[in-house]
């Protein structure tokens, strides 16, 4: 199974001036800042196994065991050796989530813990700093409340 995974953060804005002196064009995009760029098995970082899926917690909490996630098509994917380039979450539920290295063989993939609140998408892109996922090196806990769910992308490679 290969990945080739095209990704973005964008936000192509328009805004329309007033009152500019000699202007033919009042209108002005800003985009500059925009990032795309291709994660595959050829990339720098690297990006060779992903997933992406919907969870729910389970009395508040759930566990990402990075080394036996589930992916596509029910497909077990076990990330020993690579390190997340990255991961996306959107908090489809009413509270804040929180995401910290697990209590029990947690990872640090560079960002440290984060929280998402209520309705909010983050999106961290590591740059090849995240520890190799390992054996005492694999689980993420995720806090919230009751069974609220959330959008799940990770990239590894």
């Amino acid at each position: 199974m290969a990945v080739d995974a095209n990704v973005a953060f964008f936000a192509n804005i328009n805004e329309t001036l007033s009152n500019v002196d000699g202007a033919a064009q009042q209108t002005i995009n800003l985009s500059a800042f925009d990032e795309t760029f291709t994660m595959n098995a050829d990339s720098t970082p690297p990006g060779t196994k992903c997933v992406v899926k919907l969870i729910a917690l389970t009395a508040g909490a759930y566990t990402i065991d990075l080394t036996t996630i589930t992916g596509t098509n029910g497909v077990v994917q076990d990330m020993t050796g690579l390190r997340v380039q990255l991961i996306r979450v959107k908090n489809l539920g009413a509270n804040n989530m929180t995401f910290t290295p697990g209590a029990s063989n947690g990872i640090d993939i560079g960002c440290g813990a984060f929280t998402v609140p209520a309705g909010w998408t983050e999106m961290k892109r590591t740059g090849d700093t995240s520890v190799d996922v390992a054996s005492g090196d694999r689980t993420i806990d995720v806090t919230g409340t009751a069974a609220q769910t959330f959008e799940l992308t990770i990239i590894a490679g």
